[in-house]
């Protein structure tokens, strides 16, 4: 993905340290979806973005 994409925040989880955030965000960009480190993802939060479901799988 690009830097400064634009993308949805479908849901977040916790997964592999980077940097000390353990928090990782499950995304929807240009019609496609994946998964990206909090830590590369500039949200304004430093964890857990309030009001975004935990994923459930």
């Amino acid at each position: 993905m690009p830097a400064g994409t634009a993308a949805h925040i479908i849901c977040q989880h916790s997964g592999q340290d980077i940097y000390g955030d353990l928090v990782w965000n499950y995304i929807s960009y240009s019609g496609e979806e994946g998964h990206v480190a909090h830590y590369c993802t500039c949200t304004g939060y430093a964890n857990w973005i309030r009001g975004v479901d935990v994923c459930n799988y």
